[in-house]
């Protein structure tokens, strides 16, 4: 049994697909791509168990009316990408549980599995969808990726929690110490559903170089199906009952900053520096106009300081953070500044876009306590 693929053709479409392959497998059959050609399409899966990749890719000739194979897959990939962008020939035979890649340069022989090995994929069957456009899922998943807890103790937290509110699709994470939250446009989800964050960033691969304007993501109890180009995303879903976040996010807050967002972040990696190994911890003191960042570490002798111009309403206030969350979530932005507000040195920052201000999509940062040991 015999084709023919473009190797260049065949490197781009597999090359996705390596990200659903585990580097540990619990299956053997799970190293390998799932190779199905019938006529002169050929279908291929890779998967982890919790979320499965399927494309199709075209071939030039095929002296076969119908092969399913498991091929190793990353040797696969790296003999294709030595090779030079021609057809290569795979010929498979079966009674001896091989296929050869022949190309100008020479052949390359490898053990196959049997298809019947490899696990059963779930089929979109029954499952309810909803249409939100390209770009706002890829801010979705930007905007909350970072707040995925990574904690499988909490598994309800090591996912991304898209629901429906008030007719409008909301996209949800939280770590425990800090959340993100993300409102589209997009309508029509009446439950609620926690997607594995690895399933989010595969689709925020395949989306950054792919011409759709909309995506439609379809879904049943157990499963997310999203199909992307030539390529479908299925993930198992999260089991679990996500925390009611919205009650721990301020409604109310006395004192407000708008600083710039470029400032602030280069400020923080050189404070940051001085600040104690353990605990990461600085403080901002906030006095009328001046935002000053300051951090030391008694046990090695360091200290620093820095004073930014910002934008200040409400009282003057002293609040401390672990350096590193704060430092990532306003990386995270790609805004020129930031609004920040504030309650009390003990209770949550919330952190948005100054022209989204009166938006629903935000971070919040919980504080530490000043009176720890620095």
């Amino acid at each position: 049994m015999k084709f023919t693929v473009n190797t260049r053709v065949l490197r781009e479409a597999l090359n996705p697909l390596l990200l659903a392959i585990d580097s540990r497998v619990v299956v053997p059959a799970l190293e390998n791509f799932l190779f199905q050609v019938e006529g002169r399409v050929a279908r291929i899966t890779s998967s982890n168990l919790s979320i499965s990749m399927v494309t199709t890719v075209n071939i030039e000739r095929s002296k076969t009316d119908r092969v399913d194979v498991c091929i190793p897959a990353r040797i696969l990939l790296d003999t294709l990408k030595s090779l030079e962008d021609e057809p290569v020939d795979f010929v498979f035979d079966h009674n001896l549980h091989s296929f050869e890649i022949i190309s100008e340069e020479g052949r390359y022989k490898m053990a196959t599995v049997r298809a019947a090995d490899y696990p059963k994929l779930p089929v979109p069957a029954d499952s309810k969808r909803i249409e939100i456009s390209k770009e706002e899922l890829m801010e979705a998943i930007h905007h909350t990726s970072l707040c995925v807890s990574t904690d499988v103790l909490r598994p309800a937290m090591c996912g991304i929690y898209a629901h429906g509110s008030n007719g409008r699709l909301v996209f949800a994470s939280t770590d425990g110490h800090r959340l993100s939250k993300f409102v589209t446009d997009a309508h029509g989800m009446e439950d609620g559903i926690i997607i594995p964050k690895k399933a989010m960033t595969i689709l925020q691969v395949l989306l950054k170089d792919c011409p759709t304007e909309s995506v439609e993501l379809k879904y049943s109890s157990m499963n997310l199906f999203v199909e992307v180009g030539d390529t479908m995303v299925i993930a198992r879903l999260i089991d679990e009952r996500f925390p009611a976040y919205e009650s721990v996010i301020p409604t109310e807050h006395s004192i407000s900053m708008v600083v710039n967002r470029h400032s602030l972040v280069d400020s923080l990696k050189r404070i940051s520096l001085y600040a104690n190994r353990s605990t990461s911890q600085i403080q901002l003191v906030i006095i009328g106009d001046g935002l000053r960042i300051e951090s030391d570490d008694a046990d090695f002798g360091k200290e620093a300081e820095e004073a930014l111009i910002i934008e200040h309403s409400g009282d003057d206030m002293t609040i401390g953070f672990n350096a590193r969350l704060l430092l990532e979530l306003t990386q995270n932005h790609s805004s020129e500044s930031l609004v920040m507000k504030f309650t009390a040195p003990n209770k949550a920052c919330i952190i948005q876009v100054p022209e989204k201000k009166d938006s629903q999509s935000l971070v919040m940062l919980m504080p530490v306590m000043l009176n720890q040991t620095a």
